[in-house]
């Protein structure tokens, strides 16, 4: 299950690194570009070399190889996603004096790294360093300085994405709090990296992670396995996740909207089929827009149903009439109708309908066109989405669209 796991993210990370990288060699790649590729193929790299039939392999020719090579490369993955964010959030002379330190500090912590690694040890190192720390202080110093930079960056990054997400678009905010959170687990990480080192020096323990061989087979299979296996696993998939969520944020929420819009233009429909039949000259009924083939023209069909429906409403306001309009207010109020501004505003349009049908003169002049430009469209839209659904479903509507046309005529006197 753990393979599996490390299996998935790596291929999931390389893929997603080689497809930008791609990108990036015909549209010309920006810094937070690379740095996104850096992060990705680092993440991959990390994954597959720290994945248990890896490092099995690798044990065979360099006992615990891959670990190193591993630890680097989440600690490069670290320093990477650190720069990612600043780029896409600060100015470049902002980001090239922060990152001139992080990296400064990346160096020095690789280096101690592979010191510590190569340095002669007094058992052979082979699966989890756990079993070691009491007897060698090389691990000790390998083990701490590891966690404080993956704790340090992963916090860092974790509060920088929160903060940043507060002015995000829909989908951008959910990547970039996904990604908060897998920093959020790799600072969890660290911190149960660091308290087992002092309570194995502490306490003397040659206790480690997995089995005999320092192998953990499930992500979960022990305490010690969660921490080494199982949490940074999750917060790396999430982390990965909310990466691929994030860059896909601007095609979503160009989706989204777009399907939105095409709800809108649907939901005024049957307001506007009504207009459109008693006032055929404001527009040629159009086809109902599909959601793949006709997704993309959505957004001007919308305006055009807007603008017609427009058309149709001032046409037909010579024949409203305000007596009806009082009535329905008066009786929505005393009866605590849900949305009835929305109703009272359909009941008008369908007596006027039906008054207009039966050949009732105008109840009064018509208004003057608007002279101002409505600056808040989205919220006309949505009136009118209320008024239609009222139109069409509301049974206090429907009574004054099948009431005999003496009655309503008897009503707008």
């Amino acid at each position: 299950m753990a393979a599996v796991l490390f299996y998935a993210v790596a291929i999931a990370a390389l893929t997603a690194a080689l497809v930008r990288a791609r990108r990036a060699d015909v549209n010309g790649g920006t810094p937070a570009l690379r740095a996104y590729v850096a992060l990705l193929t680092a993440l991959g790299v990390t994954f597959a070399v720290m994945a248990t039939p890896s490092q099995e392999w690798v044990n065979r020719l360099a006992p615990d190889l891959f670990k190193l090579v591993g630890n680097c490369a989440s600690l490069i993955a670290g320093f990477c996603g650190e720069a990612l964010i600043l780029y896409t959030s600060c100015p470049r002379e902002r980001v090239m004096k922060k990152l001139r330190l992080r990296l400064a500090v990346l160096l020095v912590v690789l280096s101690v790294l592979v010191a510590m690694f190569f340095w002669p040890h007094p058992v052979t190192l082979v699966g989890s360093f756990d079993a070691y720390l009491s007897v060698d202080p090389t691990l000790v110093i390998y083990t701490l300085a590891y966690s404080l930079f993956v704790g340090a960056a992963a916090g860092d990054m974790a509060i920088m994405l929160w903060r940043f997400s507060r002015h995000a678009s829909r989908y951008l905010r959910a990547g970039l709090r996904v990604i908060a959170m897998s920093g959020v687990g790799g600072v969890v990480y660290a911190a149960a990296k660091i308290a087992i080192v002092i309570e194995h020096v502490v306490t003397n323990s040659s206790e480690g992670a997995g089995d005999e061989a320092g192998v953990c087979h499930a992500p979960f299979a022990s305490p010690a396995c969660a921490v080494v296996v199982g949490i940074p696993g999750i917060a790396v998939l999430a982390l990965v996740m909310g990466v691929l969520l994030a860059s896909g944020a601007t095609y979503l929420d160009h989706i989204h909207r777009r399907a939105d819009q095409l709800r809108a233009y649907r939901r005024i429909g049957p307001l506007w089929r009504h207009l459109h039949e008693a006032f055929p000259e404001i527009a040629r009924m159009p086809n109902t827009p599909r959601v793949i083939t006709e997704l993309r023209g959505i957004e001007w069909r919308l305006a055009q149903r807007l603008a017609q429906t427009r058309d149709g409403l001032l046409l037909l306001a010579p024949h409203r009439s305000p007596a009806i309009a009082h009535e329905v207010r008066t009786t929505a109020q005393q009866a605590g109708w849900d949305d009835r501004d929305a109703v009272v505003e359909a009941v008008q349009i369908a007596a006027a309908l039906t008054a207009r049908a039966a050949g009732a003169p105008p109840a009064h002049d018509p208004p003057d066109p608007p002279t101002e430009r409505l600056d808040d469209i989205d919220a006309e839209i949505a009136w009118l989405q209320r008024v239609s659904r009222a139109f069409a479903r509301s049974p206090v509507v429907a009574t004054y669209r099948s009431t005999p046309v003496k009655e309503t005529h008897d009503r707008r006197a």
